[in-house]
């Protein structure tokens, strides 16, 4: 039963990916694509849960945690352009969180856009105060900073 499940699962994300037909989702309907593109992600099939998250999106387009999957499955498919006008949103949406920008940095890092990735690592050190565990941010902000000097 959950392997036909599953095999639906894949069947759907990649009928979404191959069609441009967008939907408004219900929250009961938004809720399974959410479970759905997080499972797909947490098993590394990032290209399955693009399309839900991008569908979720746009089904809810003031939900952060939708553009955060969004963001999450694009920039680990190197899709860093695209990614990073998702970050922004959730940067938008979660003005005090570092970690949008903190991704948006690496983004811009591997596109070798310098300035770039020092203002974003900017904005996400004057977040720090508050955030969920600052001292490991703290040190990848470090090391991020590093490599952009070496």
């Amino acid at each position: 039963m959950q392997n036909n499940f599953v095999d639906f699962l894949e069947k759907a994300a990649l009928k979404l990916q191959s069609t441009s037909t967008l939907k408004k989702w219900n929250l009961e309907e938004q809720k399974t694509l959410q479970l759905s593109a997080i499972s797909f992600y947490q098993q590394k099939n990032y290209s399955l849960a693009e399309p839900l998250f991008t569908q979720l999106c746009i089904s809810n387009p003031f939900e952060e945690s939708f553009w955060r999957g969004l963001a999450s499955s694009l920039q680990m498919l190197s899709k860093c352009k695209e990614a990073l006008q998702a970050w922004c949103i959730v940067a938008l949406l979660q003005d005090n969180d570092p970690l949008p920008h903190f991704h948006a940095a690496e983004c811009f890092f591997i596109l070798k856009e310098k300035e770039e990735t020092r203002k974003a690592l900017l904005q996400a050190e004057k977040r720090l105060e508050g955030s969920k565990d600052p001292e490991t941010l703290k040190n990848n902000i470090a090391l991020l900073k590093n490599l952009l000097h070496s």
